[in-house]
């Protein structure tokens, strides 16, 4: 191949590059069709304590005194973590919805919650809801109220941490009207157990 051919061939390569280089720039520019800057966004972020569903029975006196000392106590409990169902709707559609669980191996840490749905600019109604999708066994006589009664005067911290946990269904509702990249919030209030709307104005 001659100087000149050699030379061509550069330059005929390195055209090509640069046309490929401006052809992926100009594709990750291009608006995708939900354009981020003519709408606005539902963003739904907080933690909580998720429940504990606990069964709790008295025991009898051979199996308490079968147990070691310290480990003797009027009231046996078992129980589990409860899981929700999040559910997010604009004008009676559902546009965001998800199981959520505890954090940790065994679910039983804090429930941690973040989706973000965009949403046309405007007027919206907007509901959230969570509810417990686990079931409570149904107390069937009066032993289980006892039974509850004595683990809570045993274990007073048991009481504490149920006043702290989120309640079985939380649901808001609320009529927005949304600017361009405005946020409304959705966030739980430990104080009150109850979800509160927060409009947030448009980001830069």
């Amino acid at each position: 191949m001659s100087a000149s051919q050699s030379w061509r061939a550069t330059v005929g390569g390195g055209t090509l590059a640069l046309a490929a280089m401006v052809g992926i720039v100009h594709g990750s520019q291009v608006p995708v069709a939900l354009d981020p800057g003519t709408r606005a966004v539902v963003r739904v972020a907080f933690s909580a304590r998720p429940e504990r569903i606990e069964i709790c029975r008295t025991l009898p006196d051979s199996e308490r005194l079968a147990l070691p000392a310290h480990m003797r106590q009027e009231t046996a409990c078992e129980g589990r973590t409860a899981h929700y169902h999040l559910e997010v709707r604009r004008d009676g559609q559902v546009i965001s919805a998800d199981l959520l669980r505890g954090g940790g191996l065994r679910s039983d840490r804090q429930l941690y919650v973040f989706h973000e749905v965009a949403i046309p600019r405007g007027p919206s109604e907007i509901e959230v809801l969570l509810v417990r999708v686990d079931s409570v066994p149904p107390r069937g006589s009066a032993a289980p109220d006892a039974a509850d009664e004595a683990r809570a005067a045993e274990d007073p911290m048991r009481l504490r941490r149920q006043a702290g946990e989120v309640p079985p269904r939380l649901e808001l509702r609320a009529r927005v009207t949304l600017a361009p990249r405005e946020v409304v919030l959705v966030t739980y209030d430990a104080e009150s157990r109850r979800l509160l709307a927060v409009q947030a104005p448009p980001s830069p």
